[in-house]
């Protein structure tokens, strides 16, 4: 696997992917992401709320794979 690029709004939250890939590029805005790196052919989103919807329509849009994986805050077990 060749991570190109990575992308998150929370620099704590990202600085064990961005130690783990250091020579990928690191974006806080996933559109920016995809309209300058044109070597991206999959993404995986991991977000919270109603963000993985429209973050997967804008990659589907512009023709690459998504793996979607929302994000669950909390389990409840009864």
């Amino acid at each position: 696997v060749n991570v190109v690029a990575l992308c998150d709004v929370d620099d704590n939250r990202a600085a064990k992917s961005r130690e783990r890939f250091p020579k990928a590029k690191f974006y806080k805005d996933f559109r920016e992401m995809l309209d300058k790196e044109k070597d991206i052919d999959a993404v995986t989103i991991s977000t919270p709320d109603h963000v993985h919807g429209p973050a997967a329509a804008y990659c589907m849009q512009r023709g690459k794979h998504v793996y979607v994986q929302k994000y669950i805050s909390s389990i409840v077990i009864i």
